[in-house]
């Protein structure tokens, strides 16, 4: 006979009696060093904060205040499914409270990295929330203090539309403006509970108020999973074949296509057998994932050097004209002149904050550029079809230059018909 629905949601749902926490020996021989002869702390590392969480995040949405917490964990410690399950709570809030309405989209809410926040900060709603990832903060080199300072303009920004933000950083609290803390501490792999010690975070100092526990089991089943348990999640670590996976559960799970059963592999041994045809938040989650490792492993540039290289190519585009001769040019008199345009330029064509450093640098590409050698090795740096990038100088001719009256009185011109345009 077939379990019902219920039958499967009460056998996946923990039971207190069985609840039993796991630290490894390290972790909790040095909470006990921590610890030793000081009470409060031993108090709060076995205080259940859990219920004045939940109303934590509650009170700040019914306020329209901000939401900004800072997970810090080991690999694979479950910071991400924490953070997708606080994430999925609010969403929640404004869907089940409020008139404004929110979809959990994996691919609008999570970040990668600075740029892909900052490009999705400029279309964000009130009351939009990001899960920004790890690599996005712990990138060092060039680049990273000036994006570690634009986060307090990021901070400045999105708190007028009451715009939350969970940050996750493996190995410290970051000065990123987050007002509480989670840290791992321990979790129960047979029942899918994860425990963090929670912290207020004031003036960058964290202070300790007690244990937080997350059921990420709930988090599948509220999403239509319900052979996440005997998978072991997405990632399926057991290797279980789709002919091994309880048909009870597999009747009830409404998360996959399972008209698409007959032409998976059978013995399919990586991932959820159901990886590629599965519309889960975690699943989604689990394939952006793996494209970032892809291009982990690809190497290249990083996030912002590569954006340097496509603001320079763009430039040049824009600037350079074919002579007479054959040669292409930049539009200036002289290299001020040239230096001078590209940086007024720079302002509209992107929301990153560049230092005077990277601003040279992006002058000297540019003006690199003319060198068909240098041209070529960008194209390659870019994945740009060179057919096609010679294709746009080709159609650029140098117009005879106007005078300075004749060219203001074309650009007002310009503005007037777009005004017009924008009225109709």
């Amino acid at each position: 006979m077939i379990k019902t629905y219920e039958e499967c949601i009460n056998e996946l749902t923990p039971k207190l009696k069985d609840i039993k926490f796991k630290v490894d020996v390290m972790e909790e021989s040095l909470l006990k060093k921590i610890s030793m002869g000081d009470d409060n702390i031993k108090f709060y590392l076995n205080y259940d904060f859990t219920q004045e969480f939940n109303q934590y995040i509650k009170d700040k949405l019914e306020a329209k205040e901000q939401i900004k917490i800072n997970i810090k964990g080991e690999t694979r410690s479950g910071k991400s499914l924490i953070a997708l399950k606080i994430v999925s709570n609010i969403v929640d809030y404004y869907n089940n409270e409020t008139k404004i309405k929110k979809e959990f989209d994996i691919n609008y809410i999570i970040c990668a990295n600075q740029k892909e926040l900052r490009q999705k900060i400029n279309k964000a709603k009130f009351g939009d929330v990001f899960q920004i990832d790890e690599n996005a903060f712990t990138n060092v080199g060039e680049g990273s203090y000036t994006e570690i300072t634009q986060l307090t303009d990021i901070n400045n920004q999105i708190a007028k539309e009451n715009i939350h933000m969970i940050f996750i950083t493996p190995q410290k609290f970051l000065l990123n403006g987050a007002t509480s803390g989670l840290s791992y501490f321990g979790k129960d792999t047979k029942n899918w509970l994860s425990r963090f010690l929670v912290y207020s975070i004031k003036n960058g100092i964290p202070q300790l108020l007690g244990y937080v526990v997350f059921d990420v089991g709930k988090l599948f089943r509220e999403h239509g999973c319900l052979i996440y348990k005997q998978l072991g999640g997405c990632t399926n670590p057991q290797r279980i074949t789709i002919n091994e996976i309880d048909k009870d559960f597999l009747e009830h799970t409404s998360c996959v296509d399972k008209t698409k059963i007959d032409i998976i592999d059978k013995d399919f041994e990586t991932r959820c057998p159901f990886y590629d045809y599965c519309k889960h938040p975690l699943n989604q989650y689990e394939l952006k994932k793996d494209k970032w490792i892809k291009r982990e492993m690809k190497g290249g540039l990083g996030e912002r050097e590569e954006e340097k290289y496509e603001l320079a190519y763009k430039l040049f585009i824009e600037l350079a004209y074919i002579t007479e001769e054959g040669e292409v040019k930049l539009e200036g008199e002289k290299k001020t002149q040239i230096e001078t345009r590209v940086k007024m330029r720079l302002i509209n064509m992107t929301n990153t904050k560049l230092t005077g450093v990277e601003q040279t640098n992006i002058i000297n590409m540019v003006l690199d550029m003319t060198n068909p050698i240098m041209l070529i090795e960008t194209c390659k740096i870019l994945n740009k079809n060179i057919k096609e990038v010679l294709k746009d100088i080709k159609n650029k001719v140098k117009i005879e230059r106007k005078s300075f009256i004749e060219t203001l009185e074309d650009e007002a011109e310009k503005e007037i018909k777009e005004n017009i345009e924008n009225e109709l």
